[in-house]
C-alpha cells in the first residue's frame, strides 16, 4: 500500500515536471564592430570578454566608406544593440573620410579611427605616446620592444593576429595604471 502511495506521488511529481517550460535564456545583446583590418582589429576585440554582451567584431579588408555601407547590410540582416565602425585614417581624401564618419552617425553607429594605423592604439597600451617622431612603419618595432621582453611577440609582418597572452598582458597593464593612478591621488591627499 505504501509503494503504490510512493508510486502516485512520483508520477505526479514526473506529470508536473513534464507540464514546465523548458528553461529559456535571454541572448546578451550584440555589439557589432565592422573593422577595416581582418587580422589585428578582429584578433583585438574578439579578446573581450563580457558577461552581459556578445562582441561580434568583423573584419572587411575595406576602408571609410565600403567599411560604413558594410556595417549597414550586416545590421540589415540582424539588429545590434550597437554597431561600430573602426577604420585608419591612412591616405585617404578628406571627404572620403569625413563621409564615413558622418553616415555612421547618421546611422546611430560608433565610430573609433586611428591615424595611421590601429597599431597605434596598441602602443597607447604601454606608452601615453602624443603621437611625435612614430611612422607607422615604426610600430611593429615599438610594440615589441614592449612585449618581448614579457615573453609576447607581435607579428605584425605576418598574420597580424594577437593573442591572448598580448590581451591578458593589455588588461594586467591597465589595472596596473588605474591602481598607480589611485595610488598617486591617494598620496596626494595627505
Amino acid at each position: 500500500m505504501a509503494s503504490q502511495a510512493i508510486e502516485k506521488r512520483r508520477l505526479r511529481k514526473k506529470r508536473e515536471l513534464s507540464k514546465r517550460p523548458a528553461p529559456y535564456r535571454i541572448p546578451n545583446p550584440t555589439i557589432l564592430i565592422v573593422c577595416e583590418g581582418k587580422n589585428t582589429e578582429t584578433s583585438y576585440f574578439e579578446q573581450f570578454r563580457v558577461k552581459s554582451l556578445t562582441i561580434e567584431p568583423v573584419g572587411t579588408g575595406e576602408s571609410t566608406i565600403s567599411l560604413v555601407k558594410h556595417a549597414e547590410a550586416l545590421n540589415e540582416r540582424k539588429k545590434y544593440k550597437q554597431v561600430w565602425c573602426v577604420f585608419d585614417k591612412d591616405l585617404f581624401p578628406n571627404d572620403n573620410f569625413n563621409e564615413a564618419i558622418n553616415r555612421a552617425k547618421r546611422n546611430g553607429y560608433g565610430v573609433a579611427y586611428s591615424n595611421q594605423a590601429f597599431e597605434y592604439w596598441l602602443i597607447l597600451h604601454f606608452n601615453d605616446h602624443q603621437g611625435a617622431g612614430l611612422h607607422r612603419s615604426n610600430y611593429d618595432t615599438t610594440i615589441n620592444s614592449y612585449i618581448n621582453p614579457l615573453g609576447v611577440e607581435y607579428d605584425g609582418n605576418g598574420c597580424k593576429i594577437i593573442s591572448e597572452d598580448f590581451s591578458i598582458l593589455c588588461y594586467h597593464l591597465m589595472l596596473f595604471r588605474a591602481n598607480f593612478k589611485m595610488l598617486i591621488d591617494a598620496y596626494r591627499c595627505l
